[in-house]
């Protein structure tokens, strides 16, 4: 079902999810229209690395052929994984605020834009590298790090562990679903999570290419707080 659209953009909500690690949320596909991709991913830093495959293609059909009705509906009562495939900042955060979600998981790698500010109450931040983390956590936000770093050994995991003030996954350490976890909540008053990179994708060379669009974009953002001309909203 379309839970929101707009010109450019949909917002499916698909129910009875048998995912192993997230559990029965209610998964959130978030789709241009035109493209059929999800949306903001073609300039995602984690492009090369993304693992969502399950489902896609028959999601990706039903939207081509208007299979979806648009519904009002109240998620008050759901737990919800917020992004499923698609960065959630796509929308205004009071489109996901209307949905009345209360529980629920969620991410943006987009959390270095001054218009994604107001996402900290609602997502964490999604980054691969150390020096990503520290930025996020200036802007203030929760922050959820794959360990991309460790894993091409540009830093060491006794590194990382020194600096940050994180827990390892709950998945991989208690075998928790997202959805008796709900850690990954930007609201929630709790430690940031680390994971070590998984996925079909998973490479050497594509998780270079990760760092260095995360690099070029943390550079962005350096500038950007050295001018600070009132765009960026302090932790």
């Amino acid at each position: 079902m379309i839970l929101f659209q707009d010109e450019k953009h949909a917002l499916i909500g698909v129910f009875g999810s048998s995912n192993r690690k997230t559990g029965s949320m209610v998964q959130t596909w978030i789709m241009e229209k035109e493209s059929l991709e999800g949306g903001f991913c073609e300039d995602c830093t984690s492009l090369e690395l993304c693992y969502v495959f399950q489902g896609k293609n028959s999601i990706q059909k039903k939207l081509s052929r208007g299979g979806y009705e648009e519904v009002s509906i109240d998620l008050s009562k759901k737990r919800v994984r917020v992004g499923t495939y698609g960065d959630p900042s796509v929308f205004p955060l009071s489109v996901w605020k209307d949905l009345g979600i209360k529980k629920h998981t969620g991410y943006t790698h987009f959390w270095r834009l001054p218009h994604v500010q107001e996402y900290k109450s609602f997502l964490m931040a999604s980054v691969e590298t150390l020096e990503s983390y520290h930025l996020a956590k200036q802007l203030g936000w929760r922050v959820f790090y794959n360990l991309l770093d460790v894993y091409v050994g540009l830093v060491s995991i006794e590194q990382v562990q020194s600096e940050i003030n994180a827990i390892e996954c709950p998945n991989v350490t208690h075998e928790l679903t997202c959805y008796d976890c709900l850690l990954c909540d930007g609201s929630k008053r709790a430690k940031d999570i680390f994971i070590h990179p998984h996925g079909g994708k998973l490479s050497k060379k594509n998780a270079l290419a990760t760092i260095q669009k995360s690099k070029e974009q943390d550079q962005a953002l350096i500038q950007a707080l050295l001018l600070d001309q009132g765009s960026f909203q302090h932790a």
